[in-house]
């Protein structure tokens, strides 16, 4: 790595984006600070440069910011200052309040433009890259563009992708697309009413055997019980329930082998969308890398097993719209292991094996957000895409984060319309909150909490901020 014309910016995998700060032993070693504040010794093998630095660079300008009409109102304004003081940034607005991502927002609209019936994205960055943001921006895109959304995000004790029933509920709550006929928002339960009126008018819905149950009974009755949605949502039924093995509606397995029912049950409903004058299924999963964070080894293999078998749905990989040659699974050891394993290399269930795509093409959009790593099962995730559909999330510049501060500004005065402090304080504290921030959250967060104080508190000094922010690294540390 030749480091003459600091600053080098670079990126490691785990400790993420930073900034060469000097060199030992003849280059092969730098010394990094990384946005998060660490400082840290590394060998240069080990850090991937982004881009080399100027020896001197101009100091960066903020754009001019303007509030747009629908932000001039000051109950509107004081809202989005709810939500920031959070870290959040409301839907209804997020187009006025994102920067620095136009090449990736311009990539993921080209995607959903040129949607052909199959689709997989990964969203690749660190911690507070702005991943969930990305997510939000692409469900307000979708949609816009014609598509159903859910958003699923993972956590390895409740939505768990070894668990697929959990993720198929979450897929099922968040539901939402927007009828052709009326123009309202509409949920699951919308999507399936929707095509019971029209069950005698798709002659493929019979060959899927559960869409077409539930569709003839929603059919057949003008007040459906809430246990009916209960069992067609994944939720778990009480044992009173008539949605049972026995009574003709199929059991929706909670088995980690059951990747294939599930990922079935998801591509028929994309599939069936398109009888509704719908695109498809954007499912958007965020956090991921939680995979990596499951206890044990057979959930952290059968959770990889369920993304692998949903990307795959969701690119129509040829052989999975049938069962084929199944076999039963044998681990290291030569012992028995749960459920089988198809020509691909995916798990199914043994009680009722499905193939994982109902029909070519899925209509399923599937982007999955992830941390840099080089863990195995991530490592072959990404693999299965090509390198066009895996979208890097450069990191924030400093231009970028002094524009957002500036549009944070603007909307706090317009909500605090009595809030006046002194030049010099806000370019003091904008200053101060670029060269303390740790990730984009942390820096809009610290941002209102920052006007608060100077709203509060007029007569705060410099001097107040320094040594508020030094024990608050003292507390972090203890």
């Amino acid at each position: 790595m030749v480091t003459s014309g600091y600053p080098l910016e670079v990126f490691h995998p785990y400790f993420g984006y930073g900034r060469v700060l000097t060199t030992r032993w003849a280059g092969t070693m730098v010394l990094v600070c990384f946005d998060s504040g660490l400082r840290k010794w590394l060998f240069t093998h080990r850090l991937k440069v982004l881009r080399r630095g100027e020896k001197t660079r101009p100091h960066p300008q903020a754009e001019k910011q303007e509030l747009p009409a629908t932000l001039q109102d000051e109950k509107e304004a004081a809202k989005m200052v709810e939500a920031f003081r959070l870290g959040v940034v409301p839907q209804r607005h997020i187009e006025n309040f994102t920067f620095g991502r136009d090449k990736e927002i311009r990539t993921v609209q080209e995607f959903l433009n040129g949607f052909r019936g199959g689709q997989a994205l990964i969203i690749d960055g660190p911690y507070g890259a702005g991943k969930t943001h990305i997510l939000d921006y692409l469900s307000h895109l979708a949609i816009n563009s014609n598509f159903a959304i859910s958003r699923v995000e993972l956590d390895p004790f409740d939505v768990t992708p070894f668990r697929p029933r959990s993720f198929y509920r979450e897929v099922t709550r968040s539901f939402r697309w927007i009828g052709s006929e009326d123009q309202n928002e509409k949920d699951f339960r919308g999507f399936l009413k929707a095509l019971s009126k029209r069950i005698d008018k798709i002659p493929d819905l019979k060959r899927h055997p559960v869409l077409h149950l539930a569709a003839s009974y929603i059919k057949e009755r003008s007040d459906v019980e809430e246990s009916f949605w209960n069992w067609i949502e994944g939720e778990r039924l009480m044992p009173q329930a008539i949605y049972k093995k026995g009574n003709g509606f199929p059991t929706f397995l909670d088995y980690s082998t059951s990747a294939d029912f599930y990922c079935y049950l998801l591509s028929g409903v994309g599939f069936f969308l398109k009888n509704l004058g719908i695109k498809g299924l954007v499912i958007l999963i965020d956090e991921g890398e939680n995979l990596e964070d499951l206890v044990y080894s057979w959930q952290r293999e059968r959770g990889f097993n369920f993304l692998k078998g949903l990307i795959m749905t969701a690119k129509n990989t040829q052989g999975l719209n049938s069962l084929g040659q199944l076999k039963r699974r044998v681990k290291a050891t030569g012992k028995e292991d749960a459920g089988y394993i198809d020509e691909i290399g995916l798990i199914h269930s043994r009680i009722r094996p499905y193939p994982y795509l109902f029909e070519n093409p899925s209509r399923l959009f599937v982007v999955l957000s992830l941390t840099p790593s080089q863990w195995r099962y991530l490592r072959v995730l990404r693999g299965f895409l090509r390198s066009h559909e895996i979208i890097h999330l450069s990191p924030f510049m400093e231009v970028d984060y002094l524009t957002i501060f500036e549009r944070l500004l603007l909307l706090y005065q317009r909500a605090y319309p009595s809030f006046s402090q002194d030049d010099k304080m806000k370019k003091f504290l904008k200053r101060f909150l670029w060269n303390r921030r740790y990730n984009i959250r942390t820096f809009i967060k610290g941002t209102i909490e920052g006007l608060d104080l100077l709203r509060h508190y007029p007569n705060l000094r410099k001097e107040d901020f320094l040594r508020l922010s030094n024990s608050l690294v003292h507390l972090r540390r203890l």
